[in-house]
């Protein structure tokens, strides 16, 4: 054998070395890189004299890789998902839907009345009660804001997101101020027109009709009364501004897989609305029966 024909079998035989070698290499659960001496052996094929034996050893070398582990391929796959745009609603959509809500509770409100929609607000002496006033008109605010998030969620997602809308503490407290003046000043009325019965005197003259809006801001005697008046001032109030919130809420929803929570009400106007409705009830309490 001359020397070209010698040097044409280095580079086969140093295929077929590496070859060899990565077969013998115990193989693992992971990837493993080929050994030293297989690099090494390699990188001095590449540098042997060109000629057909050297491609052929250069594919040969291309094709031993190392396989990649399925947990590197488990973090190129798992990549990370940006959250939902939150869902936008048109001015006019919200109008509709606030809408659609009140017209569900008044039709609601109708059935189980009668019809008699304003027999839930006039008392037993056949006046406006401001105790059962606000608290209706509170709650009516409270299920049509509930039911417009309801409608909006179910018509941007579907029947999956029906509920899922959280109440708020101030929101919550506000509703049960609301109750508790209603259910305070019934207890304060019973009482003093039964002690004015057991002693005598004369209690509570029920008025030939309800008159509104009057009955709601003077006593019995339809004389003006400030107690009442400012209790009915802040609760409109109070419901104007979060009306007005509400509207704002509707425009934006957030991300529908989420839950989502009314806007609360400003922690002032809570306060103001504690103090309106603890000095109707002092009024109420302090006064004479059938006075306040």
């Amino acid at each position: 054998m001359n020397d070209a024909g010698g040097r044409a079998l280095i580079p086969i035989l140093t295929v077929l070395g590496i070859a060899l070698a990565t077969a013998l290499v115990p193989t693992t659960t992971g990837a493993m890189e080929p050994p030293a001496l297989v690099r090494m052996t390699a990188q001095h094929a590449i540098q042997a004299p060109r000629s057909g034996a050297v491609l052929i050893a250069q594919a040969e070398t291309s094709t031993i890789q190392p396989a990649r582990a399925p947990a590197e391929k488990a973090e190129a796959v798992a990549q990370p998902q940006a959250a939902p745009a939150p869902v936008t609603i048109g001015r006019g959509t919200r109008v509709w839907t606030v809408v659609l809500a009140t017209a569900i509770l008044l039709l609601a409100t109708l059935l189980l009345t009668g019809g008699q929609l304003a027999s839930l607000i006039v008392g037993q002496d056949n006046r406006y009660s401001n105790s059962k006033f606000q608290m209706a008109l509170w709650f009516a605010v409270l299920i049509v804001a509930y039911l417009s998030a309801t409608i909006l969620r179910w018509w941007t997602g579907g029947a999956g997101y029906l509920g899922d809308i959280a109440i708020p503490k101030y929101l919550l407290a506000l509703s049960g101020a609301s109750a508790l003046t209603y259910g305070a000043a019934k207890g304060i009325t019973n009482n003093k027109q039964a002690a004015a019965l057991a002693s005598g005197q004369p209690g509570k003259v029920p008025a030939a009709k309800p008159s509104f809006p009057s009955d709601l801001v003077h006593n019995d005697y339809n004389q003006p009364d400030l107690g009442d008046f400012q209790m009915i001032i802040i609760t409109l109030l109070v419901v104007a501004v979060y009306l007005a919130q509400l509207f704002h809420f509707l425009g934006t929803l957030a991300p529908l897989h989420q839950w989502i929570s009314l806007p609360d009400v400003d922690p002032a106007l809570l306060a103001v609305f504690g103090l309106g409705q603890g000095a109707y009830l002092t009024k109420k309490y302090a006064g004479n029966a059938g006075e306040s």
